[in-house]
Order: structure tokens, then C-alpha cells, then sequence
């Protein structure tokens, strides 16, 4: 199989774009149930309008298929299937965000810690850690 990246997909002078270029080689390797995600890394720069070598080992590293992109016997890139990347977790996000729009609210206040609203507050902030 051969890949030719086109010379209007150019990035740095004489060399393919490296999204171009991923997105071409990802969409050549086979995902499976396990690893249905690409990444893929650029190992030189890709040279334009060159038929390029594409082998795609289906079995691959432990993580999935792989394809190798080549120039002559020069590595140009690698994709590989991998697990679908966990989503990030963004509680913690939520929660510093939350402490920092109240507490300064909170804190200008200089009196009237006994109505229920900065009772409430308070006690959300205290609960933010």
C-alpha cells in the first residue's frame, strides 16, 4: 500500500503537514472493539508529492494494529490503535472554580453571619474545602 502526500497539504517547506499527514496514516490502520482510537507519531519529516510506503501489521504491539509509514527503509511515522483515552475528570476543575467566585463574595462581608444565605454560603465553602 502507498500513501503520496500532495504538495498543497504542505507544512514546513518541503515537508508534509503533520495533521494531514495523521489523519492520512490513522485512517489506514484497522481499530478493533479493544482499541478503536489512533495515535500517531511523526518520526521525520514527511516529503511531498513521493509515493510512500504504507505496512500495516494487523496483530501489532499490545496495544493494537500499526501502520508504518516509509520512505525507501526510513521511518516517516507510526500509527497505532489504542483504548479509547478516559474522559478527563473534571470535578476537580468544577470545585476550585466554585471556591473561587465565592469566596471573595463571601469575604465582604463583615457582618450579618447569621442570615441563612451566608450561613449557606459558609457552609458551601467549608464543604469546597
Amino acid at each position: 500500500m502507498e500513501l503520496t502526500i500532495p504538495g498543497r497539504y504542505c507544512g514546513p517547506p518541503e515537508s508534509g503537514n503533520g495533521g494531514w499527514v495523521s489523519g492520512a496514516l490513522a485512517a489506514l490502520v484497522p481499530t478493533t472493539t479493544a482499541a478503536p482510537a489512533v495515535t500517531v507519531r511523526l518520526a521525520s519529516p514527511p516529503p511531498l508529492d513521493r509515493a510512500l510506503r504504507v505496512e500495516v501489521d494487523r496483530v501489532g504491539m499490545p496495544e493494537g494494529p500499526v501502520a508504518r509509514l516509509l520512505d525507501g527503509d526510513h521511518l516517516v511515522a507510526t500509527a497505532t490503535a489504542v483504548p479509547e483515552p478516559a474522559p478527563p475528570d473534571l470535578v476537580p476543575a468544577t470545585v476550585a472554580e466554585a471556591r473561587e467566585l465565592l469566596a471573595p463574595v463571601h469575604a465582604w462581608f463583615t457582618e450579618g453571619f447569621d442570615l441563612p444565605d451566608l450561613k449557606e454560603a459558609r457552609a458551601l465553602l467549608d464543604a469546597l474545602g
